[in-house]
């Protein structure tokens, strides 16, 4: 057969055609990729720029955080102590007490309940009874009892003095041990008659001299016309009302130790004030106008406590022993021998002189125990009894 023949190549049928070298695989690979590159440049800017925001925005949430968090903190906890070398406060401490000079309770280790795995508490500063009635806890410490000047001082400075005063010496020192709750006012009329059921006072509405106090309302008048026995009575009564069993509270009369370790409120001297502030402390003969006032009206000892020393004399649970000051116990003295049926009493009421000297710390009168007057009353100690383990 045979083959077709080819055209003749001649100057009116030939193309110009361009140059192109040969192109290879790897040629052709860079080539695709630069276009995907160009193609993909815009996205990759965008991502670029939110990943980027994302993480900006990440620091910026977590310092917020540690910022709040640390603000709150320091508000839970309180301003930063200035002395780094100073310990945060434990959440057991407690604030030191109230109006007693830490030099006149530097001996004071406060009673605490101590149980298995529990930090020892400090009792509160003052607690109220179920009657309302206030107490004031009094520091365990010691103190200088009995008479503060030389007999013939007293004499010159107390011209009508009852020469009985000798019974105040030698003053000795005695350490009370244990902390105890005083009545911070003497007990009222109210008060005893919400127990007792009776008011026997003799400034009152109903009492023998009621028309000394006509028209005034004497239930914050402290009550009078009781004898050691009324005043014991009322203790027992009131330690045992069922809201007084059920926090295991015993009441009790001060001791005479206790008393005047209380009236003297950590002073030495007469008075626990300035004698010339006599009238700011002290119902006496001269600004009483021969009547009790009620509890509370003048200003109290350094301790908190009301009408220790003037108002109306108060009952002390101890005996009267004339010569005890001679050989009295060092810690927590109290008479353990009758002698007849004396009770000591303390502090002197509103019908004594200044000038009589019975307005002293110091000063100690008796009566017969079941001998009540218009002029004598008391104040009690609240004993709390541990709860049992």
């Amino acid at each position: 057969m045979n083959e077709p023949q080819r055209p003749e190549a001649t100057p009116s049928n030939l193309k110009t055609v361009a140059f192109e070298p040969p192109v290879d695989d790897t040629t052709r690979i860079s080539a695709r990729l630069a276009d995907t590159h160009d193609y993909l440049a815009p996205a990759r800017r965008k991502h670029s720029f939110v990943f980027w925001g994302c993480c900006l925005f990440a620091v910026l949430v977590t310092a917020a955080a540690l910022l709040y968090f640390s603000a709150t903190r320091t508000s839970l906890r309180g301003a930063p102590q200035q002395d780094a070398a100073l310990p945060l406060p434990s959440p057991r401490q407690t604030e030191p007490l109230a109006t007693i000079p830490a030099e006149e309770h530097a001996s004071w280790e406060p009673v605490a309940v101590v149980t298995p795995r529990e930090t020892p508490l400090v009792p509160p500063r003052e607690i109220v009874n179920s009657l309302g009635m206030k107490f004031v806890l009094i520091p365990a410490g010691s103190f200088t009892m009995g008479a503060d000047d030389p007999p013939e001082i007293v004499q010159r400075d107390f011209p009508e003095i009852h020469v009985a005063f000798e019974n105040e010496y030698p003053p000795h020192q005695v350490t009370i041990s244990t902390p105890f709750y005083l009545s911070i006012y003497e007990v009222t009329q109210a008060e005893f008659e919400r127990v007792m059921g009776v008011n026997p006072s003799y400034h009152s509405a109903t009492g023998t001299g009621k028309d000394k106090v006509a028209g005034t309302d004497t239930d914050r008048f402290p009550v009078e016309r009781v004898n050691w026995f009324d005043a014991v009575e009322f203790c027992r009564v009131l330690s045992n009302l069922p809201e007084e069993r059920a926090v295991q509270a015993v009441y009790r009369l001060p001791t005479e130790a206790e008393w005047e370790y209380a009236c003297r409120a950590g002073s030495q001297g007469r008075y626990s004030f300035p004698e010339d502030q006599l009238d700011r402390y002290v119902w006496h003969q001269g600004n009483a106008a021969g009547v009790p006032h009620p509890v509370g009206e003048l200003l109290p000892n350094g301790w908190g406590l009301y009408d220790m020393q003037g108002n109306v004399w108060e009952w002390t649970a101890d005996w009267f022993v004339k010569d005890f000051y001679l050989d009295s116990p060092a810690v927590d003295p109290r008479p353990t021998t009758p002698y007849r049926d004396l009770r000591t009493l303390r502090g002197g009421c509103y019908q004594n002189h200044p000038q009589k000297g019975s307005l002293r710390a110091s000063y100690r009168e008796w009566r017969p125990e079941p001998w009540p007057t218009s002029h004598t009353g008391f104040r009690i100690v609240c004993d709390l009894t541990p709860p049992a383990e």
